[in-house]
């Protein structure tokens, strides 16, 4: 079944805004999880759901979780869908500070900041916004 443009708009949102959001989203992710999963699908998986969460507001908890443990459970496997399921179960949204610059590693945030000065900022705002 082929997806619809809005569904299709929907996922390309959700991996975009994960890669954009990688640096910041680890930083959400040790701050709920316990033990991190090792294997790039796994922390991959993990890191969508939390995006959708934190950056994707019309996105109910319970849809996430569904979606992201069947996901696992056809993708990745029985055991990793049920983590994510307990992971996910008792969620809180915890209010982490992050700034803008989060979202970058560290050496291209020193770089800006060195090149822009107080400018850079903005020039991450700018970054991390999401243009028609």
């Amino acid at each position: 079944e082929k997806p619809t443009q809005k569904d299709f708009n929907l996922a390309f949102e959700i991996a975009n805004g994960t890669m954009r959001h990688y640096g910041a989203l680890q930083k959400i992710a040790k701050n709920h999880v316990r033990d991190l999963p090792r294997k790039k699908k796994e922390k991959m998986l993990l890191y969508m759901m939390l995006y959708q969460l934190y950056f994707l507001e019309r996105i109910p908890l319970y849809a996430v979780v569904q979606e992201g443990v069947e996901i696992a459970k056809r993708q990745i496997s029985t055991p990793f869908a049920n983590f994510l399921n307990a992971t996910f179960r008792e969620f809180k949204k915890k209010t982490i500070q992050l700034n803008e610059s989060d979202s970058y590693p560290n050496y291209f945030v020193e770089r800006l900041l060195a090149e822009y000065g107080d400018k850079a900022e903005s020039i991450f705002y700018c970054m991390n916004r999401i243009y028609p």
